[in-house]
């Protein structure tokens, strides 16, 4: 359950709409389906774990379950917040979030800089992305909406978990 609302919003469109998770890693907007969100909490202590990538920083305990966090900067390769996306944080939105999201039998905290909540989006907003920083996260790019000034990158979630996943 998404425990977080946003202000921002869509214009009105008489079409159908699709509910957004949107947050932002470094200085990118981020966007994931809302359905496969089921809470926002605070960056929560980390355990370490030997013999992972770097984009898995440890686990989590989520109520006496262990849940792997993962860094979406350093998997995505999107390297730090730029000065801009600093100062965007006094514009609203909770910052230092875990975002946990399940998608494809996998559940996994996505490490958040900021979450300004869930979104509406029309699906003719929903444009093929074409402004996506980097090729790693173009593997993973379903569309984008631009917003407020911002473009949202909407990730294809179930698709991310399975490359970002630890291969046994």
């Amino acid at each position: 359950m998404v425990n977080e609302t946003s202000s921002m919003s869509s214009p009105a469109s008489s079409g159908p709409v699709d509910a957004f998770l949107v947050f932002r890693v470094a200085s990118v907007w981020l966007a994931v389906p809302a359905e496969q969100v089921e809470e926002i909490g605070e960056q929560p202590d980390v355990t370490r774990v030997p013999l992972v990538p770097d984009h898995i920083p440890g686990v989590m305990n989520l109520r006496g379950h262990a849940v792997p966090l993962l860094d979406l900067d350093a998997f995505l390769g999107l390297g730090r917040a730029t000065p801009q996306a600093e100062a965007a944080e006094e514009l609203g939105g909770s910052f230092r979030r875990v975002a946990v999201a399940a998608a494809g039998g996998m559940t996994v905290g996505l490490l958040c800089d900021q979450v300004r909540g869930v979104v509406e989006v029309a699906r003719d907003q929903q444009q093929r992305p074409e402004v996506v920083k980097g090729e790693r996260m173009a593997e993973f790019a379903l569309a984008e909406v631009r917003q407020e000034g911002a473009i949202l990158v909407v990730l294809d979630l179930e698709r991310l978990l399975q490359a970002a996943r630890v291969q046994r």
